[in-house]
């Protein structure tokens, strides 16, 4: 079931509803259906298309590593999608993927904070599907809310502060 929550969560982060995802892949809505609910698996030539779009391993999507990139891709020799779901700084990897239920619960402006979180290294979710506290206990998807609608506030008053006063 690895494949199909990751590329569900995939599919979610970047807005793409489950029609036009399966338009842009040449397959019914059915089928991506199928395969985020893990009733069906796809070839390896739409495996690949899937691995493509959204510029991730095929590794990745099968469960194998929890690393969204392949080991070195970073562009060279990694053929883009046109629809890729890269970042306006390039970056397109995730360093945990974002759960899907914490993503329905967030507005346009606090599931931007949460992906960008989900993609830092050194941030608060750091593992595949998993935010943990210090006692290495998996974080609720109220309290990834409430931290991001945290960082959302603090991040607004850093910003609002640094305003110039004098025009």
């Amino acid at each position: 079931m690895i494949f199909g929550n990751r590329l569900k969560a995939l599919r979610e982060a970047s807005g793409l509803s489950r029609k036009a995802f399966a338009e842009a892949m040449g397959v019914s809505y059915s089928t991506i259906s199928k395969y985020e609910n893990g009733e069906r698996f796809p070839d390896l030539d739409l495996l690949r298309k899937f691995a493509m779009h959204f510029d991730v391993s095929a590794d990745y999507l099968l469960g194998i590593t929890p690393i969204p990139s392949a080991p070195g891709a970073g562009g060279a020799g990694h053929k883009h999608h046109p629809e890729s779901t890269k970042t306006d700084n390039g970056d397109s990897g995730f360093t945990a993927i974002p759960r899907p239920s914490v993503l329905k619960q967030l507005s346009q402006t606090e599931r931007q904070t949460y992906l960008e979180l989900c993609r830092e290294s050194d941030g608060p979710f750091t593992d595949d599907h998993s935010a943990k506290n210090t006692d290495e206990q998996i974080l609720s998807d109220e309290v990834i809310i409430s931290l991001v609608r945290f960082y959302k506030m603090i991040q607004r008053k850093s910003t609002s502060g640094d305003k110039p006063h004098d025009r």
